[in-house]
């Protein structure tokens, strides 16, 4: 499959098939890179459960292209997100804040956004803000 690079106009609103039962195989997204190619987004969705891998620099120049991938995998309301960033080899405050935006916007709408697997400049980061607990445990309950 071609990787689509990061513009506006070329990414699909729908990035999952919708037609028909969900398929027995896991259903590939396709791949959302910015520009320049440092940065790669992509989900694998069993069910309404999507595992969204990123892969390469998570910084200044490619979160732009980072927040419209995720919030373009994140438009159907899944049940929850786990997040693979095993395969990223740099991240900055502004992939932090990012990651955090969209665990925001998952407690505010329904989705549980979990950390499934971090790469060590991800998890250094993570432990230096004290946002690791954010991103691995349950999110508490909502209510009175």
């Amino acid at each position: 499959m071609a990787a689509t690079a990061y513009s506006p106009g070329r990414i699909s609103a729908s990035p999952f098939p919708t037609a028909g039962a969900t398929p027995a195989a896991p259903a590939y997204s396709p791949l959302f890179t910015d520009a320049a190619g440092r940065l790669s987004v992509r989900a694998v969705r069993a069910g309404s459960r999507p595992r969204i891998r990123i892969s390469g620099e998570i910084h200044f120049d490619t979160v732009p292209a980072l927040r419209t991938a995720l919030e373009t995998l994140t438009a159907g309301k899944p049940r929850a997100v786990d997040l693979d960033l095993g395969a990223v080899t740099f991240m900055d405050c502004s992939g932090l804040n990012a990651l955090l935006e969209l665990r925001r916007r998952g407690l505010a709408t329904g989705f549980p956004v979990r950390l499934r697997a971090a790469s060590w400049p991800v998890l250094h980061l993570l432990d230096l803000c004290d946002a690791l607990p954010l991103l691995t445990r349950r999110p508490p309950p909502v209510g009175p």
